[in-house]
């Protein structure tokens, strides 16, 4: 009896799985490589000669030798656009290593000719020939494009904006200007930046004390001053232009240097990417003021120095960050209410995420979804190399179906896709 029950149980799982293999051929799943599939793949890998040869410098044989193959990338994107962009040099000097490779008897090292040391480095790196995997280069350019086409938008700390008396109002609002005008030099590219009046702000409800999500999933109020700024920008239906990026003057400390006319003033910035839901620049700029007569004086006086000093250090932060989850995947989360599920449901749409890899391999972390201490659903959360949401969502939505889930919403919060009944 236990063998027909076990025989049972094999044929009803393997009926679920060529269901799922059968959907997943059809169309159903993704059609991408992601990031790690493409830098393992060396069987496409391109040669490129150089008629002139490509020369770098560095302080050490192997950086000079990687400041080659960031030149190298840089030629192989090609496009005018990326030319003299310190944040699209950030991205490329973060993926050289994986995309560019030297070949042996097809590049020198050497050290730099001594009148040209000071200036350059001590080792040159001439690279004659190499090869290059070509999935990468497109993938790149792709989500540099993304990248540099951002819309962004400054603000003000909303707690000193809506509490800040008018001195500090002002202070803070001229330190944002500084900082918005190092952002806008020509040669970083943030060319898509909206202006706050422009945005039609929702204002969100406080959250009732019987409120569950599971029920019908709704923004409300947290009392977190930039998480409640962002989902009233991305949740408001009347808004006529989508934000990528905010930008924020967050905080500015004066500290007093004891039996010294000095002052330390501080300005503390901040970024958010609204589609991954991530803090994109943490920055702490500090800047040493002599003989100013008060606090304001010292705020004046290095904000004029600041900005320019500290602009390249923000775009490389901005470019880590980004390239982070572009080698790595977006953290994000699927919620699904209880009342949905089934444990044949649950069985297939597991199957499904992992034979799509909607998940990184290893990344993905199954739980009970809670509120107020009750299961009110369940939840996986873990990371994914498919960065555009909305692809990501007709994803879910189509492994969903195929998983027997009906009548259904899928609402996106940050990178949470929160699945509840249909009313």
């Amino acid at each position: 009896m236990k063998r027909i029950i076990s025989l049972t149980v094999f044929l009803i799982l393997l009926s679920l799985s060529l269901q799922i293999s059968a959907q997943i051929g059809k169309g159903g799943c993704s059609d991408f490589k992601n990031y790690k599939q493409m830098k393992d793949d060396r069987d496409n890998l391109k040669d490129k000669e150089f008629f002139e040869p490509i020369t770098a410098y560095g302080s050490s044989k192997a950086e000079a030798k990687y400041n080659t193959k960031v030149l190298i990338l840089r030629e192989l994107i090609g496009n005018q656009m990326y030319l003299d962009n310190p944040r699209v040099d950030s991205v490329l000097a973060e993926f050289a290593g994986e995309v560019v490779f030297l070949l042996k008897d097809e590049y020198d090292v050497f050290k730099t000719k001594k009148k040209y040391r000071a200036e350059n480095g001590l080792y040159t790196c001439m690279v004659y020939r190499t090869k290059y995997n070509p999935d990468l280069i497109e993938f790149l350019q792709y989500y540099i494009n993304t990248f540099i086409k951002y819309s962004v938008v400054f603000i003000v700390n909303p707690y000193i904006e809506r509490d800040g008396d008018a001195p500090t109002k002002e202070l803070y609002n001229s330190a944002l200007n500084g900082f918005h005008t190092m952002c806008l030099q020509p040669k970083y590219k943030f060319d898509n930046v909206i202006e706050l009046r422009m945005l039609e702000r929702a204002k969100l409800q406080p959250k009732p004390a019987d409120y569950n999500p599971a029920e019908g999933f709704q923004s409300y109020a947290t009392g977190n001053k930039y998480l409640d700024f962002v989902t009233s920008i991305t949740n408001n239906a009347n808004r006529s232009r989508q934000v990528d990026i905010v930008f924020s003057m967050d905080t500015i400390t004066i500290t007093k240097v004891p039996n010294t006319d000095q002052r330390i003033v501080n300005f503390h910035l901040i970024g958010y990417n609204t589609n991954t839901a991530t803090e994109i620049l943490i920055y702490d700029s500090k800047y040493t003021v002599d003989g100013a007569s008060n606090d304001y004086d010292a705020v004046d006086l290095a904000l004029k120095e600041v900005f320019a000093r500290d602009i390249d250090n923000y775009m490389y932060d901005i470019a880590k960050r980004y390239s982070s989850y572009l080698r790595d995947g977006m953290l994000f989360s699927l919620k699904i209410s209880d009342s949905l599920l089934t444990q044949n449901i649950e069985l297939s749409l597991e199957q499904s995420m992992l034979d799509c890899k909607l998940f990184a391999e290893s990344s993905i972390n199954p739980a009970v979804w809670r509120n107020n201490g009750q299961q009110i659903g369940k939840s996986w959360e873990g990371r994914t190399y498919l960065l555009d949401r909305l692809r990501l969502k007709l994803m879910m939505i189509d492994l969903l179906k195929n998983a027997g889930v009906t009548n259904f919403n899928v609402d996106i919060a940050g990178t949470d896709f929160i699945v509840t009944p249909m009313k």
